[in-house]
């Protein structure tokens, strides 16, 4: 089922975000699961084959085995995290199926936030494969595991990335008298929001996302749009070039 959320911003803009459901989040996890167990199948060849003594194969540094103990748990707890802060709230997986994590009030994570919700992340897994994670997600208002309770985050579904519907805006010829037609009328008021949005955009940091999704699904809205803009951007630039 899907649920929605609305994050207040310190501009007084309501953003509205579709939060991520069991599902997509299993998916998303198994992905990510995956991946990890390749790194440390390659972690672990790489140190055995570096440090075997072939005369004696039986013969393993007891410093190697806790080297292997230790990189388990890095890549375990760390894959994550690291993800998350360099990617903007996306793992690998979590990019494949359209999801990110952003803190409640939509900002995006620093790495306390990450460090907290995957710390946590080994008792979602008891007391079998991520029973109390699912639990979590499927009973709680906000579709919010352990670790997301413990560090005040969400998961949510992402920008939708499905082909641009093109703006269809002819132009007039010069040796006619074929007046231009306005696809995308707007007022002035949200003319100059969009203007000023798109001058700026760059300065917004963690917000332009949150922006970006709101101002695309307003416009998508007004203007009775049933598929949506892959690219928001192009769809802004369409709505401005259209009542320049």
């Amino acid at each position: 089922m899907q649920r929605f959320i609305e994050i207040p911003t310190p501009e007084n803009v309501n953003l509205e975000f579709e939060l991520a459901g069991l599902g997509s989040r299993f998916g998303a996890l198994l992905i990510d699961a995956l991946i990890q167990a390749g790194l440390i199948l390659i972690a672990f060849l790489a140190m055995i084959f570096g440090s075997i003594d072939f005369a004696n194969p039986g013969n393993y540094s007891s410093i190697v085995i806790a080297m292997g103990i230790v990189l388990v748990y890095l890549i375990f707890f760390g894959y994550h995290t690291f993800f998350e802060l360099v990617k903007n709230g996306q793992t690998p997986g979590k990019r494949l199926f359209k999801l990110k994590v952003i803190k409640k009030n939509g900002q995006s994570l620093n790495f306390l936030d990450s460090f907290l919700r995957n710390i946590l992340r080994i008792a979602d897994f008891l007391p079998g494969f991520f029973l109390t994670g699912s639990l979590f997600i499927m009973f709680s208002s906000k579709y919010q595991r352990l670790g997301d309770f413990a560090a005040n985050t969400l998961v949510v579904k992402t920008l939708n990335s499905e082909k641009p519907i093109k703006a269809n805006i002819p132009v007039s010829d010069s040796d006619t008298d074929v007046p231009i037609i306005n696809n995308y009328p707007v007022n002035n008021n949200e003319y100059a929001i969009l203007k000023e949005f798109m001058e700026k955009r760059s300065k917004f940091g963690a917000r332009e996302y949150m922006f970006t999704y709101r101002l695309n699904k307003y416009f998508m809205k007004k203007f009775n749009m049933e598929k949506p803009y892959g690219d928001p951007y192009e769809f802004f630039e369409a709505i401005l070039k259209s009542n320049s």
